[in-house]
């Protein structure tokens, strides 16, 4: 019988398959009796049916399911009593019979005009998840997907265990189909091919050493440095790669697997060792997926290596052409103002002279024949230095000088650059020609070039010196303007990689558009996006809500009852914002005063509680070594979220071992784990902060997003320079995502020259924890094209905004934008909606294809910015989010209360970034790793303390109240509105102070007397 697999986590299970809690709000609308529902209520005999029937419809309004018996919440019986006016007579839960519970259930479906899981209504389930899992989402995401699939079609939810059957049989089924196809089309060839990687590499004498690696561990091995000898490294394997790759290319294409699952499978062979990889069954499969996952991999950095190195040469000639400029404009200054006085000196001789009428000629050339002058003598002294200067002159006008500066400094860039143009696949769109036919004759001849080679995707006046003086090539010269141009291409959308993961085309991040158009319905559906169908019926939303708000805005602004809005010259305006009324300091201590709480101690108390090391596991439960003790898993969790190391921690660490250490990290940290226990310990605080203990301050969910730089140690290439943050070095930003009870639920790592706003919708759409309804942003997370994707997303994006009234604001055609040119000067043209109209369906199929997690955002948003002149999808979506964006500013001009929020939610995630620099303290904050899973890792690991003791402070506030008596209850519920969790002064994240005279293990003072006799004993 298969294995029946848990979809998801235990605590979710439980949360899942029990009752809501719900606030007192809450309680008044789930429980409400309307008209409609008096008769059922009358007609039921007695009072325990009454209050079983109204408590189950409350329940199913809010979750669309039925519940146990022996779940439902005394509270909320207790409030349906009272509603029902029933509280003069004791009305216990065990009197609702089994039999009265489903028949009301049969009359709440009917009721609410909801089919029942069964029959028909099952099999389309069942259909929905055979499609989901072929997607190869994750088994959480399917769930989530199943069960709104099955609210929006107006069915019953049922059970967890009866989802959690109904994913097994379609993975099981999958499973099944996958394999059948695999040993169908594979190969003889192709099958010896993937078993050489489970074989040990021979030594140079032909011989296997005992102890040889495996190629599969040197294939996955990749170095993401910018040193020669990494990116030789690289280049052997992109070889390797790739011609396993195009001979298994037919059995790939057979299997055509989502790249979500192929991305699963290629990393559990990725973090697997090879004689675990031995051991699998269809282990084929497997190394399939790691050869294809991997072949891109290398090709994105190799992508990146290229773009980094060309970006480094150019700036390098243009620093060293500014230098040599400076140095010769320095050196040529007197001889520059000798020349200038020999010609005024010439030029006052002339002029004095009396000038014949008959020939001016004959005058000046006499004039100037006078070489017994000595202001003469000085002028013509003065040519070769005129001449020499001239020809700097033009040389530095043309760029000559310049060119000669890049042929100088090209073979230093060659050497990185040139076989990564050699065998990299780089594509060239078809209309741009002469770059194309430049890069496969380069590509054809293997880099040797000879005077044949194109010259036409050189500027003109390049092309004229692109030749010396005897016709030959500036081979050199050629070849770095050759990768500037790929470099430009890749930046602007011309040149792409299609066997990469962040480098190709558009369209392949998309949907294909064979399936879009023949399934859209569903697919729309699929994606609760069936309301965004018709761009005219969108448009008309759009327009009346940016109508009455324009309304609304300058009406309010006209007859001064918005008092913040101040008009100034020159059609400038400004917002006066006042602060919030400060509340008075309590005498009262919230957090641990008379003692400093150890950082072990602070994860091993909420480990206790929601058992976040439980997500550690290895990528396959087998025969291994015996499982860690939770000790090792949180010292790992300090040692790399503290910026330490592991070496370093053992070896300050009492009872840890160094070595179990390693391999506690090695086989059991990476980023999904570390993923899963970030999102245990957020479901934890989400729990905590719904438990109604502690004072919630707002229903709606509402997160931010900024971006924190951190320095980098090694030459990475995932680390740029910025001379703001890093001076002279270099460094990447990580990008988190709180949400409004300062839950850190996401966070990526990218370049720190990576444009910030790309990222934003990746953490609201690729997250198991949270679904943001309002989300805010600084200047950098805020563009166009977030604030339409955002909108048809049905995501208010609420940016903080910074010079806010030299924002263009739009309008549509026929909208009458008179009253608002009166109070600001920015107004830009009427939208183009028919750009718009013609490019919806595109739009509607990258929105279907973020929403059901086809690709990231981040992805698409860096290819389409590439676009940015040329792609109509691009320029559609800036269309729409310019209207979006006017409705947002007129919202933020007329609301003070909105400016509040916004500003409050960003001082939320402030904080945050705050503590996450106090927690990576190690190697004063310079991070110690190079390569993109090792910072993912560390990351996990630092937002996992943030998190873990955000928790605390939680658990801790909820004890002090449940442990307060009434007086200081109410002081505590003044005091918990503004007392932030975020707080960690209480916490001691550098360890204890040991002064036990045990503690001194080597006492170097027993040496003394010989150090210091040392030289007696010489002389």
């Amino acid at each position: 019988m298969p294995t029946l697999r848990s979809v998801l986590e235990k605590t979710h299970q439980h949360e899942f398959d029990n009752p809501p809690t719900l606030t007192s709000p809450q309680r008044q609308f789930c429980f409400q009796i309307d008209e409609a529902l008096k008769p059922i209520l009358r007609g039921l005999d007695l009072p325990i049916n009454q209050v079983g029937f109204l408590l189950q419809l409350g329940y199913f309004k809010v979750t669309t399911r039925f519940f146990p018996l022996a779940t439902f919440r005394k509270k909320d019986w207790a409030f349906v009593v009272r509603r029902l006016h029933l509280a003069q007579e004791p009305i216990r839960f065990q009197a609702y019979a089994d039999s009265t519970m489903r028949y009301h259930r049969q009359l709440i479906l009917e009721y609410m005009q909801v089919e029942a899981f069964r029959g028909k209504v099952h099999r389309q389930c069942q259909e929905e998840s055979d499609q989901l899992v072929a997607k190869g989402l994750r088994l959480p995401a399917v769930f989530g997907s199943l069960c709104d699939y099955l609210r929006l079609n107006r069915c019953e939810i049922p059970t967890y265990s009866k989802l959690a059957s109904i994913i097994n049989r379609s993975l099981n089924r999958f499973n099944t189909t996958i394999e059948r196809t695999l040993y169908t089309h594979l190969q003889a060839d192709q099958k010896t091919l993937l078993a050489n990687l489970l074989l040990q590499l021979p030594g140079e004498d032909g011989v296997i050493p005992p102890n040889s690696p495996l190629l599969l561990t040197q294939l996955r091995d990749t170095d993401e440095l910018m040193s020669v000898r990494a990116i030789r490294h690289n280049i052997a394997q992109l070889r390797h790669l790739k011609e396993v790759y195009y001979q298994c290319l037919p059995l790939i294409q057979a299997l055509a697997l989502p790249d979500a699952l192929l991305e699963s499978y290629a990393l559990q062979v990725m973090r697997s060792r090879g004689w675990q990889v031995k051991q699998w069954k269809s282990r084929e499969l497997y190394l399939l997926c790691f050869v294809q996952y991997q072949y891109y991999y290398v090709s994105d950095v190799l992508t990146k290596t290229f773009i980094t190195a060309v970006q480094e040469h150019t700036h390098q000639c243009e620093r060293k052409q500014e230098r040599h400029r400076l140095g010769s404009y320095q050196q040529n200054l007197e001889q520059l103002r000798i020349i200038l006085l020999c010609y005024i000196q010439q030029a006052k001789l002339i002029q004095n002279r009396p000038t014949p009428a008959f020939n001016f000629l004959t005058w000046f050339l006499d004039a100037i024949d006078d070489r017994d002058q000595p202001a003469t003598q000085l002028f013509l002294q003065q040519l070769p230095q005129v001449e020499e200067l001239f020809e700097q002159l033009n040389a530095q006008v043309k760029d000559v000088d310049f060119l000669d500066r890049v042929e100088a400094e090209s073979l230093k860039l060659q050497t990185r650059v040139g076989d990564i143009m050699r065998y990299l696949e780089l594509r060239v769109e078809p209309h741009a020609t002469p770059l194309r036919e430049a890069l496969l004759y380069y590509q054809a001849h293997q880099g040797q070039l000879n005077d044949e080679a194109p010259i036409d995707f050189l500027p003109s006046k390049v092309r004229s010196v692109i030749k010396n003086q005897t016709g030959k090539l500036r081979v050199s010269l050629y070849k770095a303007l050759l990768a500037q141009q790929v470099l430009r291409g890749l930046k602007n959308g011309l040149v792409y990689v299609p066997t990469s993961h962040q480098h190709k085309s558009v369209d392949p991040y998309m949907i294909d558009e064979p399936k879009w158009q023949s399934q859209k319905v569903d697919l729309l559906r699929q994606a609760g996006m069936t309301h965004l169908a018709d761009w005219s019926a969108v448009r008309d939303r759009l327009a009346a809500s940016l109508n009455a708000q324009l309304k609304q805005t300058t009406d309010r602004i006209h007859s001064g009852q918005n008092q913040f809005f101040e008009k100034r010259p020159n059609h400038a305006w400004r917002l006066i914002t006042p602060t919030l009324a400060e509340l008075e300091a309590a005498d009262i201590d919230i957090f641990p005063q008379d003692r400093i709480i150890s950082l072990f101690e602070v994860l091993e108390t909420v480990n206790r509680s929601c058992g976040f090391v439980d997500c550690f596991q290895a990528t396959r439960q087998g025969h291994g070594p015996q499982r860690p003790s939770s000790i090792l898993f949180l010292a790992g969790i300090m040692s790399l979220g503290c910026n330490l190391t592991t070496g370093r921690f053992a070896k300050a660490a009492k009872n840890i071992s160094g070595s179990s250490l390693e391999t506690t990290v090695r086989n059991y940290f990476n980023s999904a784990n570390l993923e899963r226990a970030n999102d245990r310990v957020s479901g934890l605080i989400e729990q905590i902060s719904r438990s109604g203990l502690l004072p919630l301050l707002e229903t709606v969910q509402r997160s931010a997003s900024d971006g924190q730089k951190y320095k980098v140690a090694f030459n990475s290439i995932h680390s740029t320079n910025s001379g703001k943050y890093f001076g002279k070095e270099k460094g990447i930003t990580i990008y988190s995502f709180l949400n409004n009870v300062h839950n850190l639920f996401y966070s990526t790592i990218f370049s720190a020259s990576d444009r910030e706003a790309w990222y934003v919708i990746d953490g609201l759409l690729h997250n198991d924890v949270i679904r943001s309804d309002v989300h805010s942003t600084d200047s950098h997370g805020a563009t166009e094209l977030i604030f339409a994707v955002s909108y048809l997303l049905g995501i208010d994006f609420q940016p903080r905004m910074s010079h806010l009234s030299q924002k263009t604001l739009y309008g549509l055609e026929g909208m009458d934008m008179k009253a608002l040119s009166q109070l600001v000067g920015h107004l830009g043209p009427t939208v183009d909606e028919r750009l718009i109209g013609f490019q919806w369906d595109r739009i509607l199929k990258l929105l279907v294809s973020l929403h059901l997690k086809q690709t990231l955002a981040s992805l698409v948003m860096k290819r389409l910015n590439s676009y940015a002149v040329h792609n109509p999808l691009y320029r559609a979506l800036g269309e729409l989010g310019k209207l979006v964006r006017t409705d947002f500013i007129l919202r933020y001009m007329d609301e003070e209360g909105l400016r509040h929020r916004i500003h409050q939610q960003q001082e939320k995630m402030e904080s945050a970034q705050v503590l996450s620099r106090a927690v990576a303290y190690g190697n004063n904050g310079v991070l110690q790793y190079a390569n993109q899973e090792e910072l993912q890792t560390m990351e996990g690991c630092k937002r996992l303390i943030t998190n873990v003791i955000i928790c605390w402070n939680y658990l801790y506030m909820s004890r002090l109240l449940l442990q307060s008596t009434e007086s200081e209850r109410a002081l505590l519920l003044s005091v918990l509105p503004r007392t932030s969790p975020v707080a960690w002064q209480h916490i001691n994240f550098h360890g204890e102070f040991n002064f036990d005279e045990d503690a001194v293990r080597d006492p170097l003072e027993d040496s003394l007397e010989a150090i210091l006799s040392y030289e007696s004993k010489l002389s």
